[in-house]
């Protein structure tokens, strides 16, 4: 799925995910040289799901993504390290029996190390909402 969603779907390397010995980490490798980095660790901070009726079901989950990759100019001998924390809210209604529509709210928050962090706290300083329809084709 990470492929479709690239411009250059080949850059991915490697995906390492192993639910037995830890649920809560993902690694992503990408080719050197990528601009986004050249490594990606995604933990799952949090996770809650409730069906609320036989038609409505609830799901979060709280991530922390950190991104490796090589120095930058600005700092030609340190290995570039981003945080950054999300959250994903879905909510999925049943339509009827072949069917269900879904929204995902993606909520990102700043690290404290931001200057912005004392504005921001723990708010959300962007939101992004997608629509989703499920159905057979």
């Amino acid at each position: 799925s990470i492929g479709a969603h690239l411009v250059q779907p080949e850059i991915v390397k490697k995906i390492a995910y192993n639910p037995t010995a830890n649920p809560n980490r993902a690694t992503i490798e990408l080719l050197p040289g990528s601009r986004n980095g050249e490594r990606l660790e995604l933990f799952t901070n949090a996770r809650r799901s409730e069906m609320k009726t036989p038609d409505l079901f609830l799901a979060m989950e709280s991530i922390r993504q950190v991104t490796f990759g090589p120095p930058t100019f600005s700092n030609p001998g340190v290995p570039r390290i981003v945080i950054g924390e999300y959250s994903h809210w879905w909510t999925f209604r049943r339509l009827d029996s072949k069917s269900l529509r879904a929204n995902l709210l993606t909520a990102a928050y700043i690290e404290p190390q931001d200057p912005m962090f004392s504005d921001a706290f723990d708010e959300p300083v962007v939101v992004y909402s997608h629509n989703l329809l499920f159905s057979p084709s």
